[in-house]
Formats: C-alpha cells, structure tokens, sequence
C-alpha cells in the first residue's frame, strides 16, 4: 500500500500552534492551514487535471471506470475504489484554484457519493486510515463553500478513525482523528490527538518477539498502559511494528517522514518537542533508517513487503526529504553497523554497500500481508546484498528465482515459492543463536538455521574489503515423509548483470566483484529470468518483468548431512588475504588480513584478535 506525506498531522498540528494568537479555529488559522494543504497537495499541478476528471463525472458523482466494489483480496495493498478520492481530490484543487461553480459542484457531488454509498475495503487500513487520509486534506481545501451537511458527511468517513493501536498506524489513525476535531470545531479531540502522535516519540523498553494472530494489537495496547512498549523505535534505531519485526522501509519509512514535519510544525510554540524528544526523531533518521540508502536507492533488504516497482528509489527519497527538512545529513561514515534487535547488519565500505538480514526466535523475518510479497518466505534467513553502482537488485522481485536469495540456504523444489499464512508455526527460525559483534573495521555475524528440517550454522565475517562467508552443518530432514526431496542450495548473487562476466567456477568477477569459492564450485543459471509482478504485489502492477540476472548459488544435494561451504565477496580487489581456520558446528573462524574473527557456537561470541 502507499503511504504518502502526513498532511491530516500537518493540519492538526498547524491548528494546535496558531491557536496561540489566533483561535484555533479563527479565519487566521484556517489560512494558514489552507496554506499547507496547498503546498503539499502540490494543488496547481492537480489542479490541472480537473477538466477531464469533471467531464468523465457520472451525474450522480461517481466515474464510470471506478470499481467501486472491489473486494478482491488480491487488491488488498492497492485498493482500486481510492481512484475516486483522487478524482474528488483534483476537483477540489481545480475549485480552490479557479472558483468555478462546476468544479465546486462536480466535488460536491462526489463527496456525496463517497458518504452516502461508503465504499469498503477488505483492508482494514484503506477504510480507517487511507480514505480518511486522502479525503481530509481536499475536504478543508473547501470546507468554506460545503454545506453543513457534507461537512457531516465528510465527518462520517473521518469518523472511522479511532487512536488505538500501536506505533505508525496509531499516527495514522490520530491524524483522522484530528481531522475530524477540526472540522467539527472540536479543540479538546484536537489536542487528544495530538498527544496521541507525540506519545509514539519514545524508544521501546521491551521485547515483543512472535505472536501467534493478529489479536497481539490487544496485549500490546494492555502493556503500554502499564508503561511497556514493543512496537516503534527500538534501542538500536530500527523500527518494528506487527510484533518484533523489521519494518524500516514501510511502517518506518512513513514514521520518519510524520516526524519531521512534526518537529518543524512545533518548533518555537509551547508544544514544541522536548529536546530528548527530537533527539530521538534525529538519531533515527541518521542512525537508523537513512543507513539502507546506497547511491539513491533503499536497501531490498530493509523494505519489508513493499517491493513493488521502483520502490527502491521512491523510498530513499522520501528519506532524503525527511533528512533534508531538519537540516541533517546522512551518515556516510564507513565500517560496520549491527542492530541486534532486529537481526540486522550493514557494512559502508569506501566503494561498496552491504546488508544482512537474518531472523531468530527473537525476531519475524519478511511478513507476506494484502497479497504483497508472496516470494518472500526466505528472504529473511540471511540474505546478503552487496552493492557497488546501487542499482544492482532494482525492480528484480518479479524476476528473481526466491529460492536463489543471495546469502540464503533454503529447499528449492523448482516450483515458485507461493504465500502463507502470517505467522504460523514453522514458517520462521526456531533458534534464538542468531548474534554479531562489531571491532573497528570488522564484524562477524552468526545465524543458526533450524527451519522446516533444514538445519544449518551460517557465519558471515566483514572486513574492509569484502565478506567471508561460511556454512556448516547444514542438514535436511524431509518434514513429511515419503514426499520428494528438493534440492538445498545456498544462493551467493542474484543482481542485474551489467557489463562482462568471467565465469572460472570458483572465480566469477562481474561489475567489478570477485566471488571466489574456498570450497567447491559454484553453480550459475542461465542469464534470462522472467517473472510476472502480480505474484510480488498485484495492486501495484500486473505485467511481466525479465532481467538478465547473474544467479550464482551453491548445491548442497537432496540430502546433505554435515554440508559446507565457504566463499569470498571481495568488492574490491581480491589478493588471497583470507584464511580459514575453523568451518564446522562448533567454531567458525577466518583470519583476515593481520585480523583472527572467530564465532564460538557454544559461548554464541564474536571475537577479534590481532595475528
């Protein structure tokens, strides 16, 4: 689903301030509120579409090519009835523009239909969150010419936003909230939610780990009462919501964009933030969520569900923007970054990015909600992106073979990977060894796999120049007897293939990359993948993608018992610097240039010494 700019919170917030000079609801206000809507509704370019949006109108204020009962789950993250708000939106920008009576009727008219017929979603979301969100800000655009009673109308649909919930959906639900208060003249609702939005400007002091339904909403809210949080900011600047989950490049990505608007909007009034408080909002745009942008493009691997196309881009410069209105800068400091709460790592070299993305008994790995990343079973089980140019794994979701996720040891049956149920037993790791340990330049990072009877040790050790990864133990039992036994494979590189590839079996170079296998050979596909998008994010498009993919992986058989593996990643140049120590089950330990990393299973540590 997309979640664009915070404008119910804007206006809210802006009521809130100039009441100090003015009234909260004086004509003073309203200007500048009006002032606001029309900056970010971007309302002369909008308002440019009015007159084909008013001459395709139905009489009754309907468009004829809107489905208006779409209740087809596979629309659950794009709903197609919101086509109608959009239309209702460029009709109110067009009257605030022109004043002409047509489009000030032809808005009238479809308010009136959108209230009176309530259209709604499967998705909860669009009917407490998105309609009121797209229909607030249009609404107090020309509320002055509405009737009472489409004010009332317009009312109802807000009214379905109620503060409850947790983390960037309570914000969501209290900006409807403040909507309402304002155009109901309502001050006391107005500041109940305003406190809501600002109570979610805190760091969790607790840990949610996995829930069994989507009935944790209910314990979740139960604690907070009692001063425990799970959900929003974590200690180490990532973001969860929907239980101790990951959720920087969706939730996350519209909690840092709310909040810098929300610092500005109090900044010099007596309801501006505590200094605690934006140091908070601060600290996680640059030493949180603005880590994942590499050369403009949003880490595939911290976006969650939300890989439709050109996500990747459109993300990073939501974040850039949110950086840019509080005057920061993005953190381009090399070296190593490890966020335990999230079973997350990333490594800024001098020419070269990387993510790892794990999950443990303490964490969820990729959810697959509103048919939005069916793939994506194993894309949490310790993928490993690496990145140059920053456009390596652009828009390849509908194209890549999931079973091949680079970093990943999973079954590969050669059938497409379909979605499931979230979250049910067996669908994540069943073991809390899942750690990482940071020394200056270099990092280690451990995951123990225990998944569906694929049991294997997994270690991946980062220096300035690349990444040593290893793999032992890796056993399969089939769960269910007597069925077919897939293949195990662990995918090395999966990226879009630019330029010449020189291909030696243990020695593949690309983009610049040696990949450089100590243990083996590795295996490639051929270079054409087709994939369709509907089976990645059907809201968001339904044609046919195929890329020119350089698939590395490594076959472990049908049935390994005690398989291995062990490779290099060297973005930079590859000079025969790595040693390995020890790849087995108990210790797995690499020297690198002049530096002995070592995991100890038994103790779950990283430790550096100097050779």
């Amino acid at each position: 689903m997309t979640k664009k700019s915070s404008l119910l919170l804007i206006v809210g917030c802006l009521a809130i301030h100039h009441q100090l000079t003015a009234g909260v609801f004086s004509k003073e206000t309203h200007k500048h509120v009006v002032s606001v809507i029309e900056q970010y509704l971007d309302f002369k370019n909008v308002a440019s579409e009015g007159p084909m949006t008013l001459s395709a109108q139905n009489a009754d204020g309907s468009w004829p090519d809107v489905e208006y009962n779409d209740h087809d789950d596979r629309n659950r993250g794009a709903w197609r009835s919101m086509l109608h708000l959009t239309r209702y939106r460029i009709l109110c920008c067009a009257y605030h523009l022109t004043k002409k009576q047509e489009y000030l009727d032809g808005a009238q008219k479809a308010l009136r239909y959108w209230y009176e017929t309530m259209p709604y979603s499967p998705n909860w979301w669009y009917n407490e969150i998105g309609a009121p969100r797209s229909l607030g800000p249009a609404t107090i655009l020309i509320m002055k010419s509405l009737s009472q009673k489409d004010l009332q109308g317009a009312a109802k649909v807000l009214s379905a936003a109620k503060i409850q919930k947790t983390g960037q959906n309570k914000i969501w639900l209290s900006e409807g909230v403040m909507m309402r208060a304002y155009i109901e003249g309502d001050e006391t609702l107005l500041r109940t939610a305003r406190d809501s939005i600002v109570s979610e400007i805190t760091i969790c002091n607790g840990r949610g780990g996995l829930h069994p339904d989507w009935d944790y909403y209910n314990s979740f809210q139960h604690d907070c009462q009692y001063g425990l949080c799970y959900e929003g900011i974590q200690p180490d600047w990532s973001y969860h919501l929907h239980g101790a989950q990951l959720q920087w490049g969706n939730y996350g990505l519209a909690y840092a964009q709310v909040m810098s608007w929300i610092v500005l909007l109090f900044d010099g009034t007596p309801f501006a933030l505590l200094p605690e408080q934006r140091h908070i909002i601060e600290n996680y745009l640059v030493k949180g969520v603005s880590q994942n942008i590499w050369k403009g493009m949003f880490d595939m691997n911290a976006s969650g569900r939300e890989i439709y196309r050109g996500s990747q881009r459109n993300k990073a410069q939501v974040i850039l923007q949110a950086l840019q209105r509080l005057g920061l800068q993005k953190d381009e400091t090399t070296g190593p970054r490890y966020y335990p709460y999230s079973d997350f790592a990333i490594y800024r070299g001098n020419n070269w990015y990387a993510s790892l993305r794990m999950q443990s008994s303490r964490t969820l790995g990729m959810e697959n909600t509103n048919a939005e990343n069916m793939r994506g079973r194993y894309a949490a089980d310790g993928a490993l992106l690496v990145r140059q140019d920053g456009d390596e794994y652009e828009d390849v979701a509908a194209a890549w073979n999931w079973h091949h996720v680079p970093g990943v040891t999973c079954p590969d049956d050669g059938k497409p990977i379909y979605g499931w149920d979230f979250p049910k037993s067996g669908r994540h790791n069943l073991t809390d060894k899942v750690f990482g340990d940071i020394s200056g330049e270099y990092m280690g990072c451990a995951m123990e796999l225990n998944r569906e009877g694929l049991k294997a040790r997994k270690a991946w050790f980062f220096y300035p120049d690349g990444i040593v990864c290893l793999g032992s133990g890796i056993s399969f039992h089939a769960e269910k007897p007597n069925t077919s036994m897939p293949e195990i494979v662990t995918g090395v590189e999966q990226c879009h293939i630019k330029g010449n590839v020189t291909n030696k079996k243990q020695l593949i170079e690309h983009r610049g990359i040696s990949y450089v296998s100590l243990d083996g050979d590795f295996q490639t596909a051929p270079y054409p993948h087709t994939g369709e998008w509907e089976a990645i994010h059907p809201g968001n498009f339904k044609g046919t993608s195929t890329i020119d993919l350089l698939d590395i992986s490594i076959s472990h058989g049908t049935s390994p018992h005690n398989a291995h593996y062990a490779y290099v990643i060297a973005p930079r140049h590859y000079g025969n610097e790595v040693r390995i120590i020890s790849n087995t089950t108990a210790i797995q330990s690499v020297a690198i240039a002049g530096q002995t990393i070592t995991i100890d299973w038994d103790k779950c540590s990283v430790t550096f010494s100097a050779q």
